[in-house]
């Protein structure tokens, strides 16, 4: 029997609406709660299940890449699933060889790893990239705003608010001056979701980092997604285009801000043929949509559709796909309206299956409820906002949404 047709505007008005529910419940310590615990490796987040996969007919050494949160240790749970840390296994923040140790709850990573034979996953190299780096210079609890060497970082209930020993603080004790490390998701408007805020004890010549769009430059200053700091020594930045995204590190010097290196935005390479596993904001530019720096292969109108409806809603999603030969991104399933530190997390904080499919089938099957079929061999799902805790708890779902057969004109 056919399914009938559904008018595209009447199902994405009932997408939106699910969409836009607020994905937090207010706590009583009010934004960003304190009760957070195992926030580094070696907490009592551990679990009984050995890894994803089960199966084992993964090929061994089959390429992964994510980009998301960590959400949970043991080994450490990002996007949904475990990635094991085997003793080889290189670590870096910012850009600087670190120990897994610096591994905390909520920070942001990018990690290359692969499946071994058995279909465990394991991490190779796991990259913790800060958002921003710096002392506050505005607090706006009412709006839940945060701003830091000119960039708007958004806070909710579900941003981990910690100090440097782990503990955990609230919003009402910050204040203009205060350190603070971001770990966080820039939305399209290119404002900064919150993941992490760690404040640190302030120290004379405190270092400071902001990643964000070149906005302007001279020879003694660089703009910064508007906002203008100072350079220690001229140095050209003509190199660089505006509108490429940048990386601007120095210290303050006397309460100011001043640049020691700024340097492009590396993305890190894919490989042709390598999955990719990522949480983000979609935006769509001349050269057409992206996610954290990837471009994102063309689809059909359905695929159109719905990440005009994932930018139109202000969440963020995730995408599994690979890299094809022209670089872009083909994306095999999308999940709408994520909750990041939740995203893909059972009641045991695995998520069963999923990547041996993917890697036998070309899709994640089974990652999350049921999953249909779409014309560009894409899953969509459709998650409900459930209510944010760490480390874990059981994600609520609805039943996933078909997309509707598009009438002929």
């Amino acid at each position: 029997m056919r399914k009938p047709i559904l008018q595209w505007h009447w199902l994405r008005q009932c997408l939106l609406a699910l969409l836009f529910v607020l994905p937090m419940a207010v706590g009583a310590d009010g934004i960003g709660g304190t009760g957070h615990v195992a926030d580094g490796i070696g907490g009592t987040g551990h679990t009984t299940d050995d890894g994803i996969g089960g199966t084992g007919h993964a090929s061994t050494g089959d390429a992964i890449m994510v980009l998301g949160v960590v959400q949970k240790f043991g080994s450490i749970f990002v996007n949904g699933h475990e990635y094991h840390l085997p003793a080889d296994t290189r670590y870096f923040v910012d850009d600087a060889p670190a120990t897994k140790q610096r591994i905390k709850l909520g920070n942001w990573v990018v990690m290359t790893g692969s499946v071994t034979a058995n279909g465990v996953l394991q991490a190779h190299e796991v990259h913790i990239e800060h958002a921003l780096i710096g002392k506050i210079d505005q607090v706006n609890l009412q709006a839940g705003t945060i701003r830091v060497l000119g960039q708007t970082i958004v806070l909710n209930d579900a941003t981990l608010l910690m100090d440097e020993a782990g503990h955990g603080v609230v919003a009402t004790t910050f204040e203009p001056g205060d350190m603070i490390k971001v770990s966080g998701l820039q939305r399209k408007d290119g404002d900064w979701l919150a993941l992490r805020i760690t404040r640190e004890a302030p120290v004379f010549g405190s270092r400071f980092l902001v990643r964000g769009i070149l906005t302007g430059r001279d020879m003694n200053r660089v703009q910064v997604s508007g906002q203008w700091i100072a350079l220690a020594v001229q140095q050209g930045s003509s190199s660089m285009a505006i509108g490429q995204t940048v990386t601007v590190s120095g210290v303050y010097v006397a309460a100011q801000a001043t640049a020691q290196t700024i340097v492009p935005w590396a993305q890190t390479a894919l490989l042709n043929g390598q999955l990719i596993d990522m949480s983000g904001y979609v935006n769509r530019t001349d050269a057409g949509w992206s996610c954290n720096g990837f471009r994102l292969a063309q689809g059909d109108a359905s695929l159109e559709q719905v990440l005009r409806l994932a930018s139109e809603s202000g969440k963020p999603i995730a995408i599994v796909g690979n890299r094809l030969a022209s670089g872009l991104v083909r994306i095999e399933e999308v999940h709408l309206g994520i909750l990041p530190m939740q995203y893909g997390l059972s009641p045991n904080a695995v998520r069963q299956s999923g990547w041996t499919n993917l890697l036998q089938q070309g899709m994640l099957g089974g990652a999350m409820p049921q999953s249909l079929p779409m014309p560009t061999n894409m899953n969509l799902q459709m998650g409900m906002p459930s209510v944010p805790s760490v480390p874990s708890v059981p994600r609520v779902t609805t039943p996933v949404i078909p997309m509707p057969v598009m009438p002929h004109h």
